[in-house]
């Protein structure tokens, strides 16, 4: 466990890169999602 704090503690910005990433992902699948949502939900009001 010492050496994870460790790791860490030398790699920061890349932790904080990862984090961000990981965020823009969470995010682009989210709207990927209402996306479709919306997609489905036009196509029943037009018929």
């Amino acid at each position: 466990m010492n050496s994870l704090y460790a790791f860490l503690e030398t790699n920061d910005l890349y932790v904080v890169l990862l984090i961000t990433l990981i965020i823009w992902i969470g995010i682009v699948l989210y709207l990927n999602r209402i996306e479709k949502k919306l997609k489905d939900l036009e196509k029943k009001g037009s018929n």
